[in-house]
């Protein structure tokens, strides 16, 4: 036998055995240029100040724990409500209050060793000083982490890098994602999350390793924790699950139990969690502070229907035109992913049902329709199909055109105070009806032109805080965010190059990704 013949077929074999381990690692430094992007990015367009009353009353409570070891807050705390001790007690999810620890503990170091001026509202609660800028940093680091998942997401469905990463870049920097990414609100905790969840039961579908649900069980528990109704995004999920297991653990019906036994605990660990927390302040499990409130879903379904799909005031798609393209790529999906594509249609339809029916269906006074951010990754996870399935030229163009789009948009929203529009619309229930169904009073619009006018100072941090060390430092920031994004490119083509698929191996660091 010819030696010569051998070492062709010896070489493709060692290349065989080296190929998931090489496409890992390029996913996981693929994963990390998303992150760091985007981190910087989102660091350039910080704003470090508490808009809402919801970010303030988290605050409260995250102090509380930290300082004195308890979770009672001022009265004064918007969206307070009495215990059956008398005192007052937040009625918002104690997740994002627990998260916010070492972020509070970092902030209180920094304002010590650098104090600077203060802001404080009429009630006495702080709104701007550097504790504040360092605490909505955790929503900067969880919008970034959630567009590194995303990517991750479509790479363990096995699409590509260049499809994958697109569909990174359209949650990052097409949505209203990049919006909330500035607030200590709920929305990029929750958002991070429920899709650490289904990326978790993803890659137990392809391997059955209990450690994926584990995972994906952990993240649903933290998710209840920041809010209860993220239980609604849930549900499918675990639906979803059983039916896997149903067909994997069919013969073997204890393995089946144990997998779920593994996924649910951590749930069942944070509702009891919940429960202990609900009846140490208000004397029942079942009692949020929330009151006649939790119950009050009593919007007409088509008004909210419409308000958060077609209106000029609160619609997705005006708010994110990308998201048209996401709908339409469910299709796409469907072709190759029949079960990932029915898991996320229900995820996406059964939030916007339960919301349409909500009183304050728009999400209050704030930027867009708040509650949809949690679902955004939902949403686009079909565009890495769509890709992938080729677009031709004219579908390019278009997907470019709807990019471009939202791109500005999100740059508007970042970029121009939106608090004065939405006060003075707030004002009476007239001028606010305008605001959810005039297309002439549109906060997009609106606020575009005042961009163009120049009517207000940038929304920034380094403007809000008139310090020139920080300007210089979100400046630094976005240079870095551009030259990441600049060399993504070539990122692609070395990925492009290897041509090696996207599997799982158990060697190495990256096996955990």
């Amino acid at each position: 036998m010819n030696t010569a013949d051998i070492a062709p077929a010896s070489s493709v074999e060692a290349t065989a055995r080296h190929a998931p381990r090489q496409g890992s690692r390029r996913t996981a430094q693929i994963a990390i240029w998303l992150f760091l992007c985007f981190l910087f990015l989102y660091l350039s367009t910080a704003k470090g100040a508490l808009d809402y009353g919801d970010d303030v009353s988290m605050l409260q409570v995250t102090e509380a724990i930290a300082t004195r070891m308890a979770v009672d807050v001022p009265p004064t705390t918007p969206g307070s409500s009495i215990g059956i001790d008398g005192r007052s007690y937040s009625k918002y999810g104690l997740g994002q209050s627990l998260l916010a620890l070492p972020f509070y503990y970092v902030g209180s170091l920094l304002q010590s060793a650098y104090p600077s001026a203060r802001v404080w509202d009429n009630h006495g609660f702080l709104r701007v000083a550097p504790l504040i800028f360092v605490l909505t940093s955790l929503g900067i680091v969880s919008t970034a982490a959630t567009v590194c998942l995303l990517y991750l997401t479509s790479r363990a469905l096995s699409f590509g890098h260049l499809a994958s990463v697109l569909t990174a870049l359209a949650l990052g920097a097409g949505t209203f994602a990049w919006h909330y990414s500035r607030t200590f609100m709920s929305e990029p905790t929750s958002m991070f999350t429920a899709l650490l969840t289904f990326y978790g039961l993803v890659r137990y579908r392809r391997g059955h390793r209990a450690r994926w649900l584990l995972l994906s069980g952990g993240a649903a528990g933290l998710a209840i924790l920041l809010r209860t109704n993220n239980a609604i995004v849930l549900a499918p999920l675990g639906l979803w699950l059983l039916w896997e297991l149903r067909a994997l653990h069919r013969p073997n019906v204890r393995g089946g139990v144990l997998h779920i036994l593994v996924w649910s605990a951590p749930i069942a660990v944070a509702l009891a969690v919940i429960g202990t927390y609900n009846l140490v302040r208000f004397g029942s499990v079942l009692e949020t502070g929330y009151g006649a409130e939790a119950h009050a879903f009593t919007t007409p379904l088509h008004v909210g229907l419409y308000g958060l799909l077609l209106s000029s005031g609160k619609s997705v798609f005006v708010y994110a035109p990308i998201l048209l393209a996401g709908v339409l790529s469910w299709f796409h999906l469907r072709r190759t992913h029949a079960a990932v594509a029915a898991v996320l249609a229900c995820v996406v339809v059964l939030y916007i049902l339960f919301y349409a029916k909500f009183y304050a269906w728009f999400g209050g006074g704030v930027w867009g329709p708040r509650f949809m951010v949690m679902v955004l990754p939902f949403f686009l996870l079909g565009l890495a199909a769509m890709v992938q399935q080729g677009l031709g030229r004219p579908g390019w163009i278009l997907l470019a055109g709807l990019g471009a789009i939202s791109v500005f948009i999100q740059a508007v929203s970042v970029l121009v105070p939106y608090i004065p529009y939405e006060g003075s619309m707030e004002s009476s229930p007239e001028l606010f009806d305008r605001l959810l169904w005039n297309p002439a009073y549109s906060p997009v619009l609106v606020e575009t032109v005042s961009l163009l006018q120049r009517q207000y100072p940038l929304d920034l941090a380094a403007v809000i805080y008139a310090y020139p060390p920080l300007a210089w430092a979100q400046f630094l920031a976005l240079l870095l965010a551009g030259a990441g994004f600049i060399a993504g490119p070539l990122v692609l083509r070395r990925s492009a190059q290897k041509r090696t698929p996207y599997r799982t191996s158990d060697r190495g660091w990256w096996s955990t990704i």
